[in-house]
């Protein structure tokens, strides 16, 4: 089903429910198609809207890569689809409030910190198309894999070392998953270290307390990332919940 996001109020009260991949790209062009035309000059010739329309179906394809990418659990992440109970507008606000540099979305298992990691993500991603943007494309990855392809033995761990690093917005979730060596231990603390010092905004998901974060990584790694950060906390019982009318 095609749908029309381009007429919809940029406040999103009245954006539909979007449950799947196709929906997520279809809301994340049309919020970039409304940045793109209030930023460009009034488009008078059919030269002028070629170019605009050019210049959408490659922010398009980008979109689509970009979803292609997120697992299928969370591939309706998107802002409209989060509930009142998981803060939706003071998760937005982060992106524009530079003081909070880092933000943790603490709590239980199975209630939706990485679904709405990935919403955050989406409107990071629609903001670097902008043509003053502060961002460039998000980067999020589970920790314990972000650890795994960091190791020095795969060949391209330099290259993932950079794009962690260098991210204007790195989604670290589920950080008190992984198990610490002391090569882990070095990488995360040299990780918070680069992020606080370039002040990037970090976004992390964890299901521990921080006390117990420190026990795990140590209070210096720890400690970065609590610098100039917020927390938001989800309380309440797992959201997964077995089928049980089949």
């Amino acid at each position: 089903m095609t749908m029309d996001f381009t007429q919809l109020d940029l406040s999103e009260s009245d954006w539909p429910k979007l449950t799947d991949a196709q929906h997520t790209i279809e809301y994340l062009v049309g919020r970039v198609r409304i940045q793109q035309e209030a930023e460009w000059p009034p488009l008078t010739t059919d030269r002028e809207r070629d170019l605009f329309d050019n210049r959408m179906e490659r922010i398009r394809d980008g979109i689509e890569r970009w979803v292609s990418q997120v697992p299928a659990e969370f591939q309706g992440a998107t802002f409209p689809n989060l509930r009142d109970n998981q803060h939706p507008e003071r998760l937005r606000r982060w992106l524009d409030t530079p003081k909070i540099q880092t933000l943790w979305i603490a709590g239980g298992v199975g209630n939706g910190k990485t679904f709405c990691a990935y919403a955050i993500a989406g409107d990071a991603l629609v903001r670097s198309y902008g043509k003053d943007s502060r961002f460039n494309c998000p980067v999020v990855m589970n920790t314990v894999d972000m650890l795994d392809q960091l190791k020095p033995s795969r060949d391209d761990h330099e290259k993932i070392w950079n794009r962690v690093r260098g991210t204007d917005l790195l989604v670290l979730d589920d950080l008190g998953a992984a198990r610490p060596t002391d090569w882990a231990i070095e990488r995360l603390y040299a990780l918070a270290d680069h992020r606080s010092s370039a002040r990037k905004h970090t976004l992390i998901t964890l299901n521990r307390s921080f006390p117990e974060l420190k026990d795990l990584w140590g209070g210096p790694t720890v400690d970065r990332f609590i610098l100039n950060s917020g927390v938001i906390d989800f309380r309440g019982s797992s959201l997964r919940q077995p089928i049980t009318n089949w």
